[in-house]
C-alpha cells in the first residue's frame, strides 16, 4: 500500500506540473510567455550583457591609462598627459595646458635650451594631482584649465641627491582666458669645496704630518657658513656652480683658545666652482704670533 501511494502521489505532482499548478513553481514557463513575450526576453537578456562587456571594457582602458599616467587611484577632474619623444613648448598646445619641464641646466641660464636634456621621474604637483615626468622631462596638466593663477610644486626627494633645484620648489604660473601657460624647473649638479685649518708650526702654508687641526673655526663662503670638526676639517655641500670667496674668520680662531694667532696662508681666496666639481685642499694656516726682540 506504500508502495502504491508513493506511486499515485508521484503521478499526482507529473500530473500538477503539466498542468502549471506545482507549489514550487514561482516563474512561468517558456512555453507560457508565447513568442513574442519569450523573443523580447533574450533580446532584453542581450542588451544586459552586452552592457556589463562595455562597463568592463571601459574600467579596464580606465584604469591601464591612469596607471601609465602615474596617476594611481587618485584621479580627480584634472587630466594629466605625460608626453615621450620630443620635448613641446607652450606655443605648440592647445588652450588651457599648463606644460611643465624639468630638465638638466648645463649651462647655469636657467632657461632650457636644444642640447639639454629633460629630467625623468620626477614628481609634480597642482592642485590635488601628482605626475611624474617621463623621458622629456614633461608634464601637461590639462583639463580646460580656466584662467586663473595656478602653484606648480616640485618633489624635491623625487630628485637625485646629485642635483639641486636652482629655483624655488613652488611656482606660480598665470593663464589668460585663451592662452597656455609652462613653467621650468632647472635642475644642476652639486658641488662641494672641502678643506682644513691647521696649526701651521713650521710656516710653510702646507699641513705638514703631525700638525693639528683647529676645531670650531668658522669658513665663510660668500653668504654660506660652516665650521671645522674636531680635525680642522670642513666642508661645503650643495653648491652651485660659480664664484666663491672663501675666509677664515679670525674671530672664530681666537674664540677657540688659539689667542695671538696669525694666519700663515691667504686669509681670502676667490674659488670658480664647475657643476659637478669637488674642490678640495682649499686649506688655511695658522700659527702663534713670533714676538719682536728689542735691543737697547
Amino acid at each position: 500500500m506504500k508502495g502504491q501511494a508513493g506511486i499515485s502521489n508521484r503521478e499526482s505532482r507529473i500530473a500538477n506540473l503539466k498542468n502549471g499548478n506545482s507549489p514550487y513553481r514561482k516563474f512561468p514557463s517558456w512555453e507560457g510567455l508565447g513568442v513574442g513575450s519569450s523573443l523580447c526576453l533574450c533580446i532584453f537578456m542581450f542588451l544586459c550583457l552586452c552592457a556589463c562587456l562595455c562597463t568592463t571594457a571601459f574600467s579596464a582602458v580606465t584604469e591601464d591609462a591612469d596607471m601609465n599616467m602615474g596617476l594611481g587611484t587618485h584621479t580627480t577632474a584634472t587630466t594629466i598627459i605625460e608626453i615621450t619623444g620630443h620635448m613641446l613648448g607652450a606655443d605648440s598646445l592647445p588652450e588651457g595646458y599648463i606644460l611643465a619641464t624639468v630638465f638638466h641646466d648645463t649651462d647655469g641660464n636657467g632657461t632650457i635650451s636644444q642640447d639639454e636634456k629633460g629630467m625623468k621621474g620626477v614628481a609634480l604637483r597642482i592642485k590635488n594631482k601628482t605626475a611624474t615626468t617621463t623621458t622629456t622631462g614633461q608634464v601637461i596638466f590639462q583639463d580646460f584649465l580656466p584662467a586663473g593663477t595656478y602653484t606648480i610644486s616640485l618633489d624635491i626627494n623625487t630628485v637625485p641627491i646629485e642635483y639641486i633645484c636652482t629655483v624655488p620648489l613652488e611656482q606660480s604660473v598665470v593663464i589668460s582666458s585663451d592662452g597656455t601657460a609652462s613653467v621650468e624647473f632647472p635642475l644642476q649638479l652639486s658641488s662641494k669645496i672641502e678643506g682644513l685649518v691647521f696649526i701651521d708650526e713650521n710656516r710653510n702654508g702646507l699641513p705638514d704630518p703631525g700638525e693639528q687641526g683647529v676645531r670650531d673655526a668658522i669658513i665663510h663662503a660668500n653668504d654660506c657658513l660652516t665650521v671645522t670638526s674636531y680635525d680642522g676639517c670642513y666642508r661645503f655641500s650643495g653648491m652651485l656652480s660659480g664664484k666663491y670667496t672663501l675666509k677664515l674668520d679670525m674671530g672664530s680662531i681666537t674664540d677657540a683658545g688659539y689667542q695671538d694667532y696669525e694666519p700663515t696662508t691667504i686669509n681670502t681666496m676667490n674659488v670658480g666652482l664647475q657643476q659637478g666639481q669637488r674642490l678640495r685642499r682649499v686649506n688655511f694656516g695658522i700659527a702663534k704670533r713670533e714676538k719682536e726682540i728689542e735691543f737697547e
